[in-house]
């Protein structure tokens, strides 16, 4: 054992692993309970699997040490997959917090003539207190090797929207978010409530035990029955309005989006809902009557239903979801969730509040409208993004630059060219910022990909897959680039393994068609587009591809009603026509 790491709730061991790294062992200890347990008992983790003891999810330099040690270096080695990290102190100290102190020391020793001002001093304000704790109470992705001490979280991270999977629909903690992305969902946030007016920043103790904590602003009644309606002293706030889920086997945290109880929400959309924690007996529908009886049919609007609204995916609903999204008085991290659920209907009915959302105050929403025009065409992604290399946050510059890495710079208008060498500068330290997580190696391969690099998509996704080897983006990016290169099997047996992950995925269907009709496969390939039909996809080149199949087949009938079907949907489309043409006069031969 090299180090025990973590205090409590739990403390857990780290032993010398492979070039530079230290695991993580399974085996931990509670410290509350005194007692020995293993965080994943009962379950069977093979060697080489993401969740192994040895494997990626168990590794301190990637996954622990930036928050859990003070001044870190990293110093990982992208040709030698190697790791010398280096750190000031290899647990939190003082300037975790309060950021470099020298000077403030030797002023204080009598050997500076002038202090130092502190990060974090008495009377730090709550947007201070953010971008201070954000960083290691967040889900987010690091946008740069290390820290510059801007003091501005969106200058150096880029958070976790409340989307599946880590959030419920309605932006209740699901996965690990760590506090901040529930919290930015809270009334709390949004009237300047900080993080140490409930806790002590040094013990991490809350200040006052039970409702007193909330009473520090809340008026006494919330605590009363005539407000709850449970006998006094058998629930306290928390339980209604702060449910939680253990993680990482003994470790409780409390959801800090401080919300209502919704089971009529449970009712309609699956989501949890605090009453159901104590009252196992009732189902959704029983405890929503019960609401109903003590506050009355009406629901004070919240914004989980702007964003349960927005996850229906429903056209029909676009203006009212737009409507929740232009609320600026809505939580900007909910606006954007919504944002980024709109934009997952079909693209040609929205449209147009995409461009409005690019002009939006809040740089969350702007960036989940970039990134819902990654895989348009050259032009329309230009027009998007041009306009935002420019812009005030980093995490945007660099959305803007990574739609326009296949854009060369003569394509760049004059006044934008100094923008973009700038955006797509900072876009390439956040490709290589992330390289050690399994994420930002699937992320640098699609960027390889998209440039037209297959040799280093190919290494990337490769080497991502040797970190987690149930990871389904760089199966399918394989799986494309080994067709590409005619390894039909090798792709055909990606995609059949991803159809087991995900077996209603159309898409795949499709492409598992076109790998049996290279390979001459005709019954196969017809099986496969007929699935990727029947689960929703819509395209005139699968109406083509599938046609052809049938007629290889010589069943001139359905390959002819098949392109019919097509053109009634794509008339204009060159292949479809093309495609008929040939089955009529074969079939006319015949």
């Amino acid at each position: 054992i090299e180090f025990t790491f973590g205090w409590t709730p739990l403390q857990q061991y780290l032993v010398q692993g492979e070039r530079g790294r230290l695991q993580t062992l399974r085996l931990s200890w509670d410290s509350d309970s005194s007692r020995w347990f293993h965080q994943h008992a009962g379950e069977s983790i093979a060697p080489g699997e993401w969740f192994h003891w040895t494997g990626a999810s168990m590794n301190w330099n990637t996954m622990c040490a930036d928050c859990h040690s003070t001044n870190l270096s990293k110093n990982y080695f992208i040709e030698q997959d190697s790791f010398h990290t280096v750190y000031s102190e290899v647990n939190l100290g003082c300037e975790s917090c309060h950021g470099p102190s020298g000077k403030h020391v030797a002023f204080h020793e009598g050997n500076a003539p002038q202090d130092m001002e502190l990060r974090l001093g008495g009377g730090a304000l709550m947007t201070e207190m953010m971008d201070a704790c954000g960083p290691c109470h967040s889900r987010r992705s690091r946008l740069q090797i290390g820290s510059n001490f801007t003091g501005r979280f969106e200058s150096e991270y880029r958070i976790q929207l409340a989307e599946s999977p880590y959030y419920h629909l309605d932006g209740q903690i699901l996965d690990e978010d760590y506090v901040m992305g529930s919290f930015m969902q809270s009334k709390m946030y949004h009237n300047e409530v900080k993080c140490t007016d409930c806790h002590d920043p040094h013990s991490y103790d809350l200040k006052l035990e039970g409702d007193l904590l909330c009473g520090q602003c809340h008026e006494p009644e919330y605590a009363s029955p005539g407000h709850h309606f449970h006998e006094e002293g058998s629930a306290s706030c928390v339980d209604c309005h702060m449910t939680g889920e253990f993680y990482m086997g003994n470790d409780f945290r409390r959801d800090h989006s401080f919300r209502v109880p919704r089971p009529d929400h449970s009712l309609k959309y699956g989501t949890p809902n605090a009453c159901e924690s104590c009252h196992t007996d009732m189902n959704a529908a029983e405890l929503a009557s019960s609401i109903e009886s003590w506050y009355g049919p009406e629901r004070r609007p919240i914004p989980a239903d702007g964003l349960l609204m927005a996850s229906e995916l429903d056209p029909d609903l676009s203006t009212k979801v737009m409507r929740f999204i232009r609320d600026l008085d809505q939580p900007e991290i909910v606006r954007a969730s919504g944002m980024r659920h709109l934009l997952n209907t079909p693209f040609d009915s929205v449209y147009y509040f995409a461009l409005e959302g690019l002009q939006d105050s809040s740089y969350l929403v702007r960036l989940a409208v970039l990134d819902a025009f990654l895989n348009a065409d050259k032009s329309t992604r230009m027009e998007v993004a041009l306009p935002l290399l420019d812009d005030e946050v980093r995490s945007v510059r660099i959305a803007s630059a990574r739609l326009l890495e296949d854009v060369e710079l003569s394509e760049i208008y004059v006044d934008k060219q100094d923008p973009w060498r700038k955006a797509q500068k900072e876009y390439s330290e956040y490709l290589l910022a992330n390289t050690d997580f399994r994420e930002g190696q699937s992320l640098l391969a699609e960027h390889h990909f998209r440039k037209g690099n297959m040799a280093e998509a190919r290494f990337w996704w490769e080497r991502a897959l040797q970190s987690d080897p149930n990871m389904f983006s760089p199966k399918f990016g394989l799986a494309i680039i080994y067709a590409s290169l005619g390894e039909l099997e090798r792709s055909g047996e990606l995609i059949r393994e991803l159809l087991k992950m995900e077996p209603g995925d159309a898409d795949l269907w499709y492409r598992l068609g076109l790998i049996y009709a290279e390979q001459e496969n005709w019954k196969m390939s017809i099986d496969a587009f007929n699935r990727a039909n029947r689960f929703g996809l819509e395209s005139p080149a699968l109406y083509a591809n599938w046609g052809l199949a049938l007629l290889k087949e010589e069943n001139c009938e359905l390959s002819l009603e098949v392109f019919k079907l097509g053109l009634a949907i794509y008339p204009d489309d060159e292949k479809l026509n093309q495609n008929r043409r040939y089955a009529q006069q074969y079939c006319g031969q015949r």
